[in-house]
């Protein structure tokens, strides 16, 4: 993110369309639902498209320049091509490619070192065919799930260099059918079953895997879902029983790898409140839920303790059909919800037809009206504190791009899109926005689609603000211990500084407070951070700039 938040600030002065989009390519980028749509390989990003006049969906790179926008490959990526993660540096995906020895099935691929080609991965040739999927970049490896003859469907990882079963946790050729990897500083807790039991939550810590609890003994299954790590712990929804025996339904779970335990019963009974948790904010979780069976799934938020009612979006037991989902190993992007440094973001219809944005702090629920007239809709994109949205009139004839600053802030107009046009997905490179922009023929109805850049316009008042604000890298860097970064304010502002591990996850708050001019020398503590490469963020006065640091255990 780095400064995008003050380069978009920057983009807002004027009106909608003063901005420039520039066309880079005529690709459908957004024809593979399972892929992300955007993996960033250093300097440029690779997507999944379809090209005008091909069958097949290819792998592409883009620079953020009309030549540099190119299929990397010639051979076709099948329908059932997923999961594009990056993963080294690198973006991994599952796909079909007639190899050059006939088509290989569910084939673990990656794009080259340099970023400018595409390669089957060699250290995984033993799985080709393998019902390969749910690629998940952890701190400690890519898990993913595979399938042989010998051992089913299994836990997988990879460092990059060479495949390996985790475990054959189903003994024999039965499946252990794992879902939902998620990362917890080092321990990765994931659903699964070991054929005698049911599916319960595991863990993979080390060279091998362990049940973290089986909370519903037996053949029985408790299904853990919906996992989400929030404050050294994991959150997820599972069936099961309470600490008396009584059958509980299914309610939020909370686990720290050791053991499982029932955080609240909200509806008791065995049907249960139907949790999913969805993100965080204010350093709650965001849960989607119906512990009141007059009132329909509404957000709610959790704080370790307590279930609360955010707000009834649509009075009644039907619900206000929020749209966000969460939970899936595959689900990189979502464009119906997002999670900024200080809100989640939430498209939800408060009635039938009728999509709008909601915003949460984990306090409150607030509805962001358009700027225009229109209504917020999806695709989503979070940027530092602000999310992107789109704006449409009733005919959808007329859309723009919006930008809420931060929560609690009115959206304000970005840039106009063309006539007949929409936005389908959004992403960064760098400090570019790219989107893929759908046009409809009002005479045919015929769809084309380009992916776009949108040039933010003049920097120089940014770069007077960055210079205001200088930091420092860390020392000792690498560091074993704690290390100490220097920030120098030209001016007394307000400053947030985290610490974000390398999926993105805010792992410490090192300071949020008014520092006055002048140098200030911080300390930022890694006790119980496993080894990685973390980010030290800072936000200032509108700037966010950013430096590397390495933990070394």
């Amino acid at each position: 993110m780095r400064l995008r938040s003050a380069l978009l600030a920057l983009a807002l002065v004027g009106t909608a369309s003063a901005q420039t989009l520039t066309p880079l390519a005529d690709v459908d980028v957004n024809a593979q639902p399972f892929f992300a749509p955007y993996v960033d390989v250093g300097g440029a990003v690779v997507f999944a498209g379809l090209a005008p006049g091909e069958s097949d969906f290819r792998l592409w790179r883009t620079d953020g320049t009309p030549g540099g926008t190119v299929s990397l490959d010639v051979l076709g990526i099948a329908p059932s091509a997923r999961g594009l993660v990056p993963f080294g540096g690198r973006g991994y995906f599952v796909a079909t490619v007639d190899a050059g020895s006939g088509p290989v099935t569910n084939g673990l691929f990656r794009t080259t070192a340099d970023g400018l080609g595409v390669e089957r991965f060699s250290g995984a040739t033993a799985i080709d065919n393998g019902g390969l999927g749910q690629l998940t970049p952890t701190s400690v490896g890519l898990y993913f799930t595979a399938c042989t003859t010998a051992e089913g469907c299994e836990v997988w990882r990879t460092e990059g260099e060479a495949v390996n079963l985790v475990q054959d946790l189903c003994p024999g050729s039965c499946d252990a059918s794992p879902s939902g990897f998620t990362d917890l500083g080092g321990t990765v807790l994931f659903a699964a079953t070991d054929g005698a039991s049911g599916v319960e939550l595991y863990r993979a810590l080390g060279p091998g895997l362990s049940r973290v609890r089986d909370i519903v003994e037996g053949a029985g299954s408790s299904a853990p879902g919906s996992l989400l790590a929030w404050n050294g712990q994991v959150v997820f929804a599972a069936t099961g029983p309470d600490a008396a025996g009584v059958e509980a339904g299914r309610e939020l779970w909370t686990s720290a790898g050791g053991d499982a335990s029932l955080a609240i019963d909200a509806a008791p009974g065995a049907l249960g409140s139907a949790p999913q948790p969805l993100g965080l904010a204010g350093g709650r979780v965001i849960v989607l839920a119906q512990p009141d069976p007059a009132v329909g799934p509404e957000p709610y938020v959790f704080d370790g303790a307590t279930l609360t009612l955010l707000g009834d979006i649509r009075p009644g037991s039907t619900g206000s059909r929020v749209q966000c989902t969460t939970g899936s190993a595959e689900a990189r992007w979502n464009p119906s919800c997002a999670q900024t440094d200080d809100a989640f973001y939430l498209l939800a219809q408060p009635a039938t037809l009728d999509t709008r944005l909601f915003a949460t702090d984990g306090a409150s629920l607030v509805e962001i009206p358009a700027s225009t007239g229109g209504r917020l809709a999806g695709p989503l994109l979070a940027d530092g504190t602000a999310v992107i949205s789109q704006t449409c009139a009733a005919s959808y004839t007329d859309c723009a791009l919006e930008r809420v600053a931060a929560f609690g802030a009115a959206a304000a107009p970005l840039v106009a899109l063309p006539a007949n046009s929409q936005a389908a997905s959004l992403g960064w490179l760098g400090e570019t926005l790219l989107l893929e922009v759908g046009t409809r023929d009002p005479v045919t109805l015929a769809v084309t689609t380009q992916l776009m850049r949108l040039d933010m316009g003049d920097t120089s008042a940014e770069a007077d603000r960055s210079a205001s604000v200088r930091l420092s890298a860390p020392a000792p860097n690498p560091t074993v211990g704690a290390a100490r970064v220097t920030v120098a304010l030209d001016r007394a502002q307000r400053v947030r500084m985290t610490l974000v591990d390398a999926l993105g996850r805010t792992v410490a708050t090192i300071t949020d407070a008014a520092l006055a001019a002048g140098t200030h020398r911080l300390d930022v503590a890694t006790d119980g951070l496993p080894s990685g490469v973390y980010a030290v963020v800072l936000e200032a006065w509108g700037v966010r700039a950013q430096t590397r640091m390495t933990v070394v255990r």
